[in-house]
């Protein structure tokens, strides 16, 4: 399967390989307790919030690794 910004947090979640490559790039964002809140949600209007302290770009690089494996 392939990520792109559409693709649910939820998808990733249950990706244990995904979440390692996720963990190198966004080091501890994923471990948020409140994270349960915005699984259903695509990674894209996750990245929109402040609090979730990912940028345009390192949603880039995550989709980019996520494809890349």
């Amino acid at each position: 399967m392939a990520y792109t910004k559409e693709t649910l947090l939820e998808v990733l979640l249950d990706d244990p390989e995904g979440m390692e490559i996720a963990e190198t790039i966004l080091p501890g964002k994923l471990n948020n307790p409140m994270i349960g809140m915005v699984k259903k949600m695509p990674l894209e209007k996750v990245a929109a919030f402040p609090q979730a302290g990912l940028s345009p770009e390192d949603l880039d690089k995550l989709i980019e690794a996520l494809n890349n494996r």
